[in-house]
């Protein structure tokens, strides 16, 4: 029975390598849904890799490299989980579906809560719409819960990230990553480059007014 087991989590790597994201996690905030700019459970699963029940077999599918689509919620401002999906193959039929495996990985109302999580969350609604009729939450979470936020249309956003870019970079955070990155042959001025787009994933608070 081990040996199924590590033979699953093996291959559930393996696919995970060669597959690519294109399917945003999605959260219901405030009675509208968004797309979300990151995901919550790979911290989650890198400590705790059981993401199937044994013997499912999970589709090989390019929609996505994680293998599942989450699905995230606020209540009373508290985050947790609402639902957890794969692709799965019917090996009887080869149909492929989507299939809720909420309750065989998280079976307990408890596990549904996110208070071990704590980073920015932003949230994009219209995001299929061309960029000016976007709109942007920005949600500081904390254990969970939500202590900041700040709304934009896309124009804002783009003005919020060079803003907290530069707050960014007098913070210790900023100098190690960009030493690191140096080291591995990057200029200082991809470095910044780089970092300036993706600040929302490399900064885990709202560091300006």
């Amino acid at each position: 029975m081990k040996s199924v087991i590590a033979m699953l989590l093996v291959s559930i790597l393996s696919l995970r390598s060669i597959a690519t994201d294109q399917i945003k996690d999605s959260i219901f905030y405030k009675g509208k849904e968004y797309s979300l700019n990151c995901f919550p459970l790979e911290a989650y699963f890198e400590k705790n890799p059981r993401m199937f029940p044994a013997g499912v077999t999970i589709s090989v599918s390019t929609a996505t490299r994680r293998l599942y689509v989450a699905t995230f919620e606020f209540i009373e401002g508290h985050l947790f989980l609402k639902d957890y999906q794969a692709e799965v193959r019917d090996t009887i039929s080869d149909e492929v579906n989507w299939k809720s495996f909420l309750n065989d990985i998280f079976p307990s109302k408890e596990s549904l809560s996110l208070d071990w999580y704590s980073g920015l969350f932003v949230l994009i609604y219209n995001e299929s719409n061309f960029e000016e009729y976007r709109e942007y939450v920005v949600l500081e979470i904390e254990k969970g819960v939500i202590r900041k936020e700040k709304h934009f249309n896309h124009k804002g956003f783009e003005k919020f990230k060079k803003q907290q870019f530069r707050a960014f970079k007098k913070t210790k955070e900023y100098d190690k990553e960009k030493a690191e990155r140096l080291k591995q042959g990057e200029t200082s001025k991809e470095v910044d480059s780089f970092l300036r787009y993706c600040i929302d994933k490399y900064t885990s608070r709202i560091l300006i007014d």
